[in-house]
């Protein structure tokens, strides 16, 4: 009788900056008043709590995985400073499939986006050394909203766009984060926070 490896447990992660609250209360005022501008609910709207900054999309990763991940990420961002970034325009990202038409509604950053563009290689960088896959696309920093629903379409009006306060906030951690996919929106949950400059 041949023996069956057991399944390890895995989980969908992702690592991100979470901003402070202060900014999520900012962005969560936008969307109401972007809700107000979609009568027949296009759009999934992101909640307050759920907001923040991708850095990679790993897909499944296993528990071990997690815990060597945690320990590259440490390595790799130590010594590195804090920095500060701000929340600017509102944009959205097209899908030729919808004739034009948003795909996804985000709200742009400011600041030091150059420390912000090289926090992202170091991340990639730490992924890689633990043997994970990351998605190649390029890095578009930015705090996504809303998302489209499929066969919906969805603009956003330029002139009529809600002005976002230029706040800024300091980036003094990441945090690899859980998505968990269900009926309804998904559901992110810390898995573990690295801290600058360690």
């Amino acid at each position: 009788m041949t023996a069956v490896s057991p399944t390890l447990p895995t989980f969908r992660a992702f690592v991100a900056i979470v901003p402070p609250e202060s900014i999520k209360t900012e962005l969560e005022a936008v969307v109401r008043q972007l809700k107000q501008r979609d009568a027949d609910e296009a759009v999934r709207w992101v909640a307050a709590d759920a907001l923040h900054i991708t850095l990679a999309f790993l897909g499944q990763i296993e528990e071990s995985e997690a815990t060597q991940l945690i320990d590259s990420l440490r390595a790799e961002v130590e010594g590195m400073e804090s920095f500060e970034l701000s929340v600017g325009s509102l944009g959205t990202f097209g899908d030729r499939r919808r004739r034009g038409g948003a795909q996804v509604v985000w709200a742009g950053l400011g600041g030091n986006v150059e420390a912000l563009g090289g926090l992202h290689k170091q991340v990639i960088e730490a992924v890689r050394r633990v043997g994970l896959r990351v998605e190649s696309r390029a890095f578009q920093p930015h705090i996504t909203l809303g998302r489209v629903r499929r066969e919906r379409r969805w603009r956003l009006d330029a002139v009529d766009a809600p002005a976002i306060p230029s706040t800024t906030f300091r980036v003094d951690a990441i945090t690899l984060m859980e998505s968990r996919l269900g009926r309804g929106p998904a559901v992110y949950m810390e898995r573990g926070q690295v801290s600058l400059g360690e």
